[in-house]
């Protein structure tokens, strides 16, 4: 492999196990050695170490920060005498958490050159540099540059049927609340726009790629 970073072609690289993008339900997920520059190579291994928890801490902090607010705990620590107030700044610091914690200096991230397989078992690393990927096809003869973009890690069927699912969710539980007598601030300002956004995130799936501007490579 060439000792040129795959993300800007810097020649001081660092070597790491980058995960291949696949369908979440395959475990353990396989690796691919990268070169990668030493900033690249330390936000991949900061979301390699966290990726295992992070689901859990999301939940986790999801339902304590539930808790917080059906329990009447957050009026407590928060009380500026008016109850939208009070929600208003939970919702405020809950979002902001939110934020913190899918930023990629806390986080971690990893790089546009992360791997993934198609359905057809063909492996692409997208985005990479011109003067890399030629070195790659030059010193790999299974290796070709292509401009297709990344494939997706799913089937349009499996976009459209959780889209629909999500997006019909939110819908539902937007109109059963609006035409509720009851306030319920935490479902009506927290579950309506997660189911929200998460629909739109995976109708996202559905449209068409265009051409990536640098070429992948792909090795069959």
């Amino acid at each position: 492999m060439p000792s040129s970073a795959v993300t800007n072609g810097r020649t001081d690289v660092e070597w790491v196990e980058v995960p291949v993008k696949t369908a979440w339900w395959i475990r353990p997920r396989p690796t691919q050695r990268l070169p990668l520059d030493p900033r690249s190579a330390r936000r991949a291994r900061r979301h390699i170490r966290f990726a295992p928890w992070s689901t859990a801490i999301a939940i986790g902090m999801s339902l304590a920060w539930g808790v917080l607010i059906y329990s009447g705990a957050w009026n407590a620590l928060v009380h500026t005498g008016s109850r939208q107030a009070d929600e208003m700044i939970y919702f405020v610091v809950f979002y902001l958490w939110v934020f913190l914690w899918s930023w990629p200096v806390v986080r971690g991230a990893l790089p546009a050159q992360a791997p993934c397989r198609s359905l057809a078992g063909d492996l692409y690393i997208p985005e990479v540099p011109v003067g890399v990927a030629e070195q790659w096809v030059e010193q790999n003869p299974g290796v070709l540059t292509t401009n297709e973009p990344a494939p997706r890690p799913y089937t349009r069927r499996f976009y459209a049927t959780w889209s629909a699912i999500l997006l019909g969710a939110a819908i539902a539980l937007w109109t059963i609340l609006a035409n509720d007598e009851r306030e319920d601030p935490f479902l009506f300002n927290f579950a309506v726009p997660v189911l929200l956004v998460a629909g739109c995130m995976v109708a996202w799936g559905l449209l068409p790629q265009r051409p990536d501007r640098l070429p992948n490579w792909a090795k069959d």
